[in-house]
Formats: C-alpha cells, sequence, structure tokens
C-alpha cells in the first residue's frame, strides 16, 4: 500500500528528473510543465516556451499549500 506522502515524494522526484533532462534529449512537443505552474509547456526543441494548457485549476506560486 502506498501512502500519499510516498506519492508525493515520487511525484517531486519525477518532475526534478523533469527539469534536469538535457534539451538536446527532447524533441519539439508538449511536456509536463518542469515548473509545475501549468499541466503542460510547450518545448520548441531547443528551450521551454510561454505556451501552456491548463487541464484544471493549479495553486498559484505565491499561495500557502
Amino acid at each position: 500500500m502506498t501512502t500519499l506522502e510516498e506519492l508525493a515524494l515520487s511525484e517531486s522526484a519525477t518532475k526534478a528528473a523533469a527539469l534536469h533532462v538535457t534539451t538536446t534529449s527532447l524533441k519539439a512537443g508538449w511536456y509536463a510543465d518542469p515548473q509545475d505552474l501549468h499541466d503542460q509547456r510547450f518545448f520548441d526543441g531547443a528551450k521551454w516556451t510561454k505556451h501552456v494548457t491548463h487541464f484544471g485549476p493549479k495553486p498559484c506560486s505565491n499561495c500557502a499549500r
């Protein structure tokens, strides 16, 4: 049985790994937002863009969690 804390740690590790992916290993496309501010962010093949998607509410970056 997985606890909520274990799930949160696993999700955090996945997001941290996404931040460290080298840009040369990604093709242009939509990926989970590495900043976790949006559901997805577009990678143009060289850098993350300002283009994002929202599939539901996300907490604001200044809100208490």
